[in-house]
């Protein structure tokens, strides 16, 4: 069934395509890529208190904190290495739950 959402996201698809002279595959690809969770929809997994020292930091979302290395964000936040750890792996399976 079509939706709001879904037809934004076909409209975005097809437009990626266009852009990029490329298949409709690639262009989802693309548009899968791009997709992000913000920080605040883990709040019943990942505590405030983490979530705020991410944001600090400029990683609002699920992507801003699984680009950068574990040891990168260990060093930007003033969270233990266990923590960033935790975090990282509830967003991965977050994601990994999408595929």
């Amino acid at each position: 069934m079509y939706n709001h959402e879904n037809i934004a996201a076909i409209e975005t698809i097809i437009e990626l395509k266009r852009k990029h002279k490329c298949s409709m595959l690639d262009a989802i690809v693309m548009y899968c890529e791009n997709l992000d969770i913000d920080l605040d929809e883990f709040s019943d997994e990942i505590e405030t208190w983490i979530i705020d020292e991410f944001k600090r930091v400029g990683c609002d979302t699920a992507r801003s904190i699984l680009n950068l290395s574990a040891e990168e964000l260990e060093k930007r936040t003033d969270l233990e290495k266990e923590t960033i750890a935790d975090v990282r792996r509830i967003l991965q399976e977050e994601f990994d739950k999408g595929e």
